[in-house]
């Protein structure tokens, strides 16, 4: 096995890849030394990110697509075909959450490169793992979620306090105060999306109070973010609720 150490100029900026991978994804060779070398003072963070792209792979699912299957017909006009492959092409293409074969090679793999990243000490692993068990891809589990994004927390990714409020309305679906309160911690942090985050909350949980404080928030913020709105609804699992009230 290699040293994972660099001494070469041109990554003394970032010499064990860990920049690159948090940029692009870029998965360099001295990242995967990182990740194989205990004693590589980066070692649990290139171990996430090797990890984190094992899990992308695994979740990489191929969609072939059949005109027969969307109802075209060689007569159709540009126009009849956009419209109706766009009546279909969001469900087909972009699916809310992604989806793993449990049972594969690859995912087992990835798992288990995700687990030894939490054991050596990752901020993010724990966030991660815990997302596996919130999202609803065959290991469901609220309460070992809440163990996983609860160690996140304590270790400062404010993520994972977004996450908490996310099992707390699963579990606890009327228990909107202890929602809020997780969300108003993810707030606390220095990300806006996370006040963002809050704010959704308050609009859609919140007493009547707390709903005003929203409206004067999104009055104020006139840019709807579309994308923070489409998570935050994905996590509270609002979908349904969206798709009947377009």
């Amino acid at each position: 096995m290699g040293s994972c150490n660099s001494n070469d100029s041109e990554f003394s900026e970032d010499p064990f890849g860990i920049a690159e991978a948090e940029q692009n994804g870029g998965q360099s060779e001295r990242l995967i030394q990182c990740s194989e070398d205990e004693s590589c003072p980066k070692h649990a963070e290139a171990l996430f990110w090797v990890a984190a792209d094992l899990m992308s792979k695994a979740g990489e699912i191929e969609v072939e697509i059949d005109a027969a299957d969307l109802g075209l017909t060689p007569d159709m006009t540009a126009q009849e075909i956009t419209d109706q492959i766009g009546s279909q092409a969001d469900e087909l293409l972009s699916p809310e959450k992604s989806k793993y074969d449990i049972e594969s090679r690859e995912f087992k793999r990835a798992l288990s490169a995700l687990q030894k990243a939490d054991a050596a000490g990752s901020l993010y692993a724990a966030n991660e793992l815990g997302l596996l068990y919130l999202e609803d891809n065959g290991m469901q589990n609220f309460d070992v979620a809440e163990e996983y994004f609860r160690k996140s927390l304590a270790a400062g990714d404010h993520h994972a306090a977004f996450n908490l409020a996310g099992v707390s309305h699963r579990k606890f679906p009327r228990d909107h105060e202890q929602t809020l309160a997780y969300l108003k911690l993810g707030a606390e942090s220095e990300d806006p999306q996370f006040n963002y985050m809050y704010h959704l909350g308050l609009e859609e949980f919140g007493n009547p109070s707390q709903k005003n404080k929203a409206k004067q928030y999104f009055e104020s913020h006139s840019e709807e973010n579309d994308s923070l709105r489409k998570h935050f609804n994905a996590v509270f699992n609002l979908i349904e609720q969206d798709n009947q009230n377009p």
